[in-house]
């Protein structure tokens, strides 16, 4: 297996290959110098020209490569190469599709780009989504001849519940992690219902952990509450063992985003044994039921502030019980679940094309 990742940066200068292998599994990833314009037609062009120059850089180390068929991961921008890199390689391919334009309101695509995402669905042997909500929202433009759900996957060799060690702390702790989006993950009215909150109580503290273009605005919305690194704190992006560790040692976790087509941190949330609160989307409600958490209108302040009463003052461990929110994500999205799913698709594909 071949994996081609093309991806900007602003410290390279130049399109810059690194390639690895790791037990049979090959890596090429590709970066190129970041593309910045405020002239958006040109700055379009000028990336798409920048990753079609990464493409065909991979498909030179490809020659020597005898494989089956082509995973795309995510339509645009990919589907304006697919033609080039069909002519090249002549294998059958399937899409995964997560992108949340499909169900983003606020978001429509060009009838440029409604042309090529047609002509990609139709001539694909598979396409994958990861919830059903996300495939309604495809289908409004094209019907793929056949289609499957394959949900988001969760490294559970990492995120998975340990019994704590005695923890006297009294103070609870709602986490948010995401990429601090206002438009999209709804932070503001996390803030705006856990102000009201902290009026009437100071048992809990707000988690924030992400970066993105939104911080500041949110930190200078959290300082006008009065609450900012008193009962809301921000600590910025984390990876690896920090992140993981917030997680673990939350007491559940929110998003209460104005729109999604899944939600990993959920999974990754219930993995650790933490249960959850969440806007009622269709595609949330494809795995997160009473048994995992709340669920509640999107944008409906008033709903959210008693799901957080209710998870505050409730013995959570009792109500949802650790070690079956951890299984529950074992059985359904850990990496072997969810691989297996994938081989499978992968089998069937290269047997019809036989």
């Amino acid at each position: 297996m071949t994996l081609i990742h093309v991806y900007s940066s602003k410290t390279t200068h130049k399109v810059v290959l690194h390639e690895q292998s790791t037990n049979g599994f090959q890596e090429l990833l590709i970066e190129y110098p970041k593309v910045e314009s405020n002239i958006p037609f040109w700055s379009q062009f000028k990336k798409f020209k920048a990753i079609k120059n990464c493409i065909n850089k991979a498909l030179k180390q490809l020659n020597s490569i005898e494989f089956d068929l082509i995973h795309y991961h995510v339509m645009v921008p990919m589907v304006f190469l697919r033609k080039h890199i069909q002519q090249q390689l002549n294998k059958p391919y399937l899409i995964t599709e997560h992108s949340t334009r499909f169900v983003n309101p606020e978001y429509s695509y060009s009838l440029i780009e409604t042309k090529y995402i047609r002509d990609a669905l139709k001539n694909a042997s598979l396409l994958t989504t990861v919830s059903e909500d996300l495939l309604a929202g495809i289908n409004n433009i094209e019907q793929a001849s056949k289609t499957t759900i394959i949900p988001n996957v969760v490294d559970t060799n990492q995120f998975n519940y340990k019994i704590p060690e005695n923890n006297n702390d009294q103070v609870k702790t709602i986490l948010h992690v995401s990429d601090l989006k206002d438009n999209h993950k709804n932070i503001s009215g996390l803030i705006n219902v856990v102000t009201r909150l902290a009026r009437s109580r100071n048992d809990f503290r707000l988690i924030i952990v992400g970066g993105g273009s939104d911080r500041k605005q949110l930190e200078e919305l959290a300082s006008k509450s009065g609450f900012l690194n008193e009962q809301i704190f921000f600590k910025g992006e984390l990876e690896g063992t920090a992140l993981l560790n917030e997680f673990k040692n939350c007491t559940f976790l929110s998003l209460f985003s104005n729109y999604e087509t899944f939600g990993v941190v959920l999974i990754e949330a219930l993995a650790c044994g933490k249960p959850v609160v969440a806007s009622a989307h269709a595609c949330i409600k494809e795995f997160v039921t009473e048994k995992q958490g709340f669920l509640v209108e999107p944008k409906n302040e008033d709903e959210l502030l008693k799901a957080f009463n209710k998870m505050l003052d409730y013995d959570l461990e009792e109500i949802f019980p650790p070690e079956t929110l951890s299984s529950y994500v074992k059985d359904r999205y850990s990496l072997e679940s969810v691989g297996k799913q994938l081989n499978d698709c992968y089998t069937s594909i290269i047997q019809n094309n036989k």
